[in-house]
């Protein structure tokens, strides 16, 4: 069987996960990564230049992925199929049409529900008690293509950013056997890509912004207790402001209380550590 030949898109510590767990498959010739050389935007970010270097696959930085040169130095590795897992930017349709096959992409939600942005940190914060990972065929919208591998998980009620990355991480790389081989039966024409029936076209999850992580101690205490879990790390974390001063709260518990006070003061410290009243 001839190998296939992958490109890989990628500038989180997810694309790095996955890649290593794909440079062990067999009959996978990855013949070009492209990654970033830093990032403002992603609090995961991971540059995947020492990754390529060490297993020798010529790599390029990105910028704006769709520029000419950029589509030219992934047209002359002459890809059976793109792999996208963690870009921050779209692709752009004549990018996502350089394979000889097609373009793939990876979204953690049961598609086509929960589109778009930070969608491991909304589960959290919207309480979802399922969720799913989807390699799907990628078009110019934000995760809008056909799924074709999909597998649920669920979200416990005290599940952390960093539990559910790991999570993910995990079950994604354990249906790399299964994504590859609906990729060859896609090369040898065996495999029927099937129009999505289901009528229901789902949402779209907007960016979230450094206010969406403030903390309002007005809010209910299970909504700041899920703010704080969603944005554990690789998230830069909830924060608060005290006297001008920006403080980082990474870890909570909810402590009941009947006490009428206003929300935002400090009921006592216990083991030097504040219980605040929330509203």
């Amino acid at each position: 069987m001839n190998k296939l030949k992958i490109v890989l898109i990628g500038c989180v510590e997810f694309s790095l996960k996955l890649s290593t767990a794909i440079m062990k498959k067999k009959n996978i010739d990855i013949v070009g990564i492209c990654t970033k050389k830093k990032s403002s935007f992603n609090s995961d970010f991971c540059d995947l230049s020492f990754f390529a270097k060490k297993n020798r696959i010529p790599y390029l930085y990105c910028k704006n992925i769709n520029d000419m040169k950029n589509t030219e130095w992934v047209k002359k590795k002459s890809p059976d199929f793109i792999i996208c897992i963690g870009w921050p930017n779209l692709l752009s349709d004549k990018f996502l049409k350089l394979p000889r096959f097609l373009s793939i992409g990876y979204h953690p939600s049961d598609l086509p529900n929960n589109r778009g942005r930070n969608p491991l940190i909304w589960s959290i914060i919207l309480q979802l008690k399922n969720s799913a990972s989807c390699f799907f065929i990628m078009n110019k919208n934000p995760d809008d293509g056909q799924f074709i591998l999909k597998k649920y998980f669920k979200i416990s009620n005290n599940e952390t950013a960093f539990t559910l990355y790991k999570k993910i991480t995990k079950i994604a790389i354990s249906q790399l056997n299964e994504l590859f081989k609906v990729l060859n039966e896609i090369k040898n024409n065996n495999f029927l890509i099937q129009k999505n029936k289901n009528k229901n076209k789902g949402n779209i999850l907007r960016k979230r912004s450094y206010s969406d992580g403030v903390i309002d101690w007005r809010m209910d205490a299970n909504a700041i207790f899920n703010l704080v879990n969603s944005l554990s790390y690789p998230y830069p974390g909830a924060s608060f402001y005290y006297k001008k001063r920006e403080y980082k709260l990474i870890k909570a518990k909810i402590i009941k209380s009947i006490l009428k006070i206003e929300p935002g003061k400090v009921i006592k410290k216990m083991n030097q550590k504040p219980i605040i009243k929330c509203g």
